[in-house]
């Protein structure tokens, strides 16, 4: 009996640990299985299976057809009414409603699209590249101004960037703003030069009627006691600048004048008068170069408007791509968190059986729950900057604020980036595929030949003002013989013609001329004024070469990226190696 139950008691121990080594392995194969093969993120529950983001990312990698969006420029409004120059011009207002791509893409109550998706909604909502279109209308209507003799008044092309990054980075312009100088605000030299008058042609038409009744107590000297009088009087003028600078000014005068006096031999009188007066200028103010300067700036405005437009372009895809990114980033951020919490919780629930088996200490239960809640904070972070991230990209990709874009989530259909065509090219062949193609570039040039420009129609400021005058005037008398004429009749007698038109031709038939000539010259001893412009003209000549300079320094910088410059610190010091520029962070 003792024997069989100490065999007994032999198979019972034997048993038990048959079973706790079985549990121990179970628990061991189900914590390696849940550590290679993460469970994946809950999905809702739909009636039908939806498409992986792999078949979506390939469906809208495809190529769809292009839907017109309205007009690229905005064209200033032209009229054959011969009263619209009179009349206020009307502008197109700008479209605040978003486009139809937009809820295109919304599927299954989110936001799917690509990186295609973004760029084609970013160039058709952007509210930065809608305002911008506005420039080139200005800028043709500032041509226009200068092709009448006006200043121009300049565009502002400022390239903005308004997106801002899931870092917190705000945007800002790329352009430089106005500095005030020591005492004042620093101005520009640009424009300066002769004046240049308007070349708009001025016509004036003026006319009156006068009737007047005058008692005369001395009889002798109209020969009637009520001296009546009828005028008529008819004024025109026509003056005009040219762009040469020279002045024209046309003028024409008809009189017609009735009374009752018998002391007249014509009555009623007519007489007219026609006078051209001329004047050029030789030395200052002379030529188109200096008149027409302001046109040569307003068609380089034109032309850095068009350039500004392409910058801003380029900054709005440059804008969009990197919160794609950024979205890309924080949304795999979600399922990497989510998958974590997960691991946690799991961990959790498998070392809470393994402590009621009193196989591992509580302290580990304690350190499972602590990073449960810690993966929860996690989450609900990468959460956050989620929801930030698609708030930022769906302001760049929205005209207007719309609820029922508002709440939906975006999701990204590309994950990785495609391959950098520019990667097997040379930092040289980049800079000067650069150097020909980048808008900003051929913007410094252009205002480069402003400058240069500029400072010759400044020196012509300081030439002395030479002027050349010309007057001619003709006149012209007619009327019919007064048939109440009391004086004798040699007095009574007249050879002019009686009719209006046989006095018009007499005013134009060199009949009765006057003519003159005369020349003006006139200068200051001391020109202080167009020589200190003329000394403040010639430092942006200089300074407009510095951003070639700068590309010159940006060339030697990139060019270092190979070869970095040794830079000591102190002398007996360790030497390290410090590149010049830091690459800048790809983003996949």
């Amino acid at each position: 009996m003792r024997g069989f139950s100490g065999a007994g008691i032999l198979v019972q121990k034997s048993l038990a640990v048959v079973c706790t080594t079985a549990i121990l392995a179970s628990t061991t194969f189900a914590q390696a299985n849940s550590t290679n093969t993460l469970p994946p993120a809950p999905a809702a529950p739909q009636q039908s299976p939806p498409p992986t983001i792999a078949q979506q990312a390939q469906a809208a990698a495809q190529p769809q057809p292009v839907v017109y969006q309205g007009p690229f420029h905005i064209e200033m409004p032209h009229s054959h009414n011969p009263l619209a120059p009179y009349m206020p011009s009307t502008v197109p207002e700008l479209n605040l409603q978003n486009s139809q791509r937009l809820f295109d893409l919304i599927r299954d109550g989110k936001l799917q699209i690509s990186l295609r998706d973004a760029i084609a909604l970013a160039l058709e909502n952007n509210l930065t590249l809608a305002s911008f279109r506005y420039n080139f209308p200005i800028a043709q209507a500032d041509l226009q101004r200068t092709k009448a003799g006006g200043n121009a008044n300049g565009v502002n092309t400022g390239v903005v960037s308004t997106t801002q990054s899931a870092s917190g980075g705000g945007g800002g312009s790329a352009a430089s703003s106005a500095t005030a100088g020591n005492g004042g605000l620093v101005t520009s030299t640009l424009g300066a030069g002769a004046a240049v008058q308007s070349w708009d042609p001025y016509l004036i038409f003026s006319g009156f009627v006068q009737h007047t009744v005058t008692p005369e107590p001395n009889v002798v000297q109209v020969g009637t006691e009520l001296y009546k009088v009828n005028n008529i009087e008819v004024q025109s003028q026509y003056q005009q600048y040219f762009p040469f600078g020279t002045y024209l000014q046309v003028n024409y005068t008809g009189f017609r004048a009735a009374n009752n006096s018998p002391y007249f031999a014509i009555n009623p009188q007519l007489s007219s008068n026609f006078q051209v007066q001329l004047s050029q200028p030789l030395l200052y103010g002379f030529g188109l170069a200096s008149n027409e300067r302001f046109i040569h700036i307003a068609k380089r405005n034109l032309q850095g408007t068009d350039l500004a437009f392409q910058q801003q372009v380029i900054a709005t895809v440059t804008d969009i791509e990197n919160l794609y990114w950024d979205l890309v980033n924080a949304y795999q951020d979600v399922q990497v968190k989510t998958r974590s919490l997960e691991y946690a919780n799991q961990t959790l629930t498998d070392d809470q059986k393994q402590l009621e088996l009193q196989n591992i200490p509580a302290m580990q239960v304690m350190k499972d729950q602590s990073a449960v809640a810690t993966s929860e904070g996690d989450l609900t972070i990468a959460k956050a900057t989620l929801r930030h991230n698609e708030l930022v990209i769906k302001n760049d990709l929205t005209r207007t604020d719309d609820p029922s874009i508002d709440e939906i989530p975006v999701i990204p259909l590309d994950l990785q980036g495609g391959p950098d065509p520019n990667e097997s090219k040379s930092i040289t062949q980049l800079i000067d595929e650069a150097m020909k193609n980048r808008p900003e570039v051929a913007i410094f040039r252009n205002a480069a030949e402003v400058q240069r420009q500029s400072l010759k129609d400044i020196n012509s400021e300081l030439l002395p003002q030479l002027y050349l005058y010309g007057y001619y005037g003709g006149t012209g008398a007619a009327g019919p013989k007064n048939p109440n004429c009391s004086l004798g009749p040699e007095q009574c007698a007249t050879s002019l013609p009686s009719d209006f038109a046989s006095m018009f031709v007499n005013t134009f038939n060199y009949s009765a001329i006057s003519k003159s000539t005369s020349a003006t010259v006139s200068s200051k001893p001391t020109s202080s004024a167009p020589c200190s412009r003329t000394a403040r003209a010639r430092s942006p000549k200089c300074s407009s070469r510095r951003p070639f300079a700068s590309t010159s320094a940006t060339h030697s910088s990139l060019s270092c990226r190979r070869k970095p410059a040794w830079r000591p610190r102190k002398k007996h010091a360790i030497s390290r190696r410090t590149p010049l520029i830091s690459p800048r962070r790809s983003k996949t």
